[in-house]
């Protein structure tokens, strides 16, 4: 079986058990890959992908394929969002997490709960403050655009998602973008909120 493989066996060498997971996980994915129907395996997957611990890239492939790129992740989206959720607090390749979480947002917005999508944009509100890299940058403010566009930005992640755009705003290659997804959202129900968090920002004595 394909779990045999990911299960830890003391005696093998370090070197080949990552071997033997990498080949587990290519099984995996020719086998998705090359099957019309595959709802009696898709469970045993899903349960090895949801809890396995490391291979952060090697999970990621194989849970884009289980969900058709993120676009059909009936019946894990619960789990899909807190495995989301996790990886935002661990190290990985930030754009290739940032791209599934972006995906993860705009193909199943209507499936994620408020405190779930609260938890998502003052996350990346926190990556996108500290970014140091343009496409990091560009990346969270690709998830800032999907959640004003494709969702309803709640109330207490007002300030910190103004407080982020008012940041990249001052970026000559982010202004543009930065200032039309802060237009969008306040021409719709967050406008007023959307003013007093500038307000508070224009305020504050220590941004002068």
């Amino acid at each position: 079986m394909v779990e045999d493989l990911l299960l830890p066996d003391p005696s093998e060498l370090e070197l080949n058990r990552r071997g033997m997971v990498h080949g587990a996980f290519a099984v995996m994915a020719t086998i998705i890959e090359g099957s019309a129907s595959l709802d009696y395996l898709k469970n045993d997957f899903f349960s090895i992908i949801y809890t396995m611990v490391g291979h952060f890239e090697l999970r990621l492939e194989i849970l884009s394929l289980l969900t058709r790129n993120w676009k059909n992740v009936v019946p894990y989206e619960r789990e899909v969002v807190k495995l989301a959720l996790l990886w935002l607090d661990q190290s990985g390749d930030p754009l290739d997490l940032l791209s599934f979480v972006n995906s993860l947002l705009k193909y199943n917005m209507t499936l994620i709960d408020q405190s779930s999508l609260e938890l998502f944009v003052k996350k990346i509100c926190v990556i996108s403050d500290d970014a140091k890299i343009m496409s990091v940058l560009e990346m969270c403010l690709q998830i800032f655009d999907t959640v004003v566009r494709y969702g309803h930005l709640p109330s207490s992640c007002i300030s910190p998602f103004v407080t982020s755009l008012c940041r990249s705003v001052n970026i000559e290659k982010l202004c543009d973008v930065s200032v039309l997804i802060l237009k969008n959202e306040m021409q719709g129900q967050s406008g007023l909120q959307c003013v007093q968090a500038l307000c508070a920002i224009l305020d504050n004595p220590n941004n002068a």
